[in-house]
């Protein structure tokens, strides 16, 4: 092997030039909680799940592609925007899931049930997109799974709370304002930056 492949500096990942230097602090945004994680709908084991919990009664609006080949997830958002308030949104990548009939539409059915079960609301306030593969049914048993595999999205949301306030900071019993850098933050609750 060269000395050049022994280099600890050539196997670092390489940063965009145009990639600050360090990140201001991220206010939290009221009535909104998010994570993202992998569910293994990608095979090389990426994130490819996100959820998104809205506060109760939160005004939903949306645009959507006029196509006429539009996929299950456009479908079913567009017939819960008409009630005007979401309380949530799943995002999945590995799998668009267009161009799959009743079973695409089974599959976000179930996907936004199991949300709304979580999140203690009617599915109609549940919005869901999809990117991926066209024209393979979407697994949503690896999304919902028997309950695990969703259980450790919402673990992570919980996670992703409780990082964010490390970081951001909080006040110990004498009041002093404590704040963490992102990976002692991240290191403390468990989850990558």
């Amino acid at each position: 092997m060269s000395p050049k492949h022994n280099d600890p500096k050539q196997n670092e990942e390489k940063l965009s030039p145009l990639a600050p230097e360090s990140f201001p602090s991220m206010p939290d945004v009221a009535g909104v909680t998010l994570a993202a994680g992998a569910c293994g709908l990608k095979k090389n084991g990426a994130s490819d799940l996100m959820v998104v919990e809205l506060a109760p009664d939160t005004t939903a609006a949306g645009v959507f592609t006029r196509s006429l080949t539009a996929s299950a997830p456009v479908h079913w958002s567009r017939k819960a925007l008409r009630g005007g308030l979401a309380q949530g949104l799943i995002v999945n990548s590995g799998g668009a899931n267009v161009f799959t009939g009743a079973k695409g539409m089974q599959a976000v059915e179930r996907t936004v049930e199991a949300v709304a079960d979580h999140f203690s609301c009617r599915p109609s306030k549940i919005f869901a997109a999809s990117t991926g593969i066209i024209g393979e049914p979407l697994a949503f048993d690896k999304i919902i799974g028997t309950g695990p595999a969703m259980e450790r999205v919402f673990d992570v949301m919980e996670k992703v709370a409780l990082w964010r306030r490390f970081y951001n900071g909080l006040y110990n019993e004498n009041n002093e304002h404590i704040q963490m850098p992102l990976d002692v933050a991240a290191a403390k609750v468990g989850i990558s930056k």
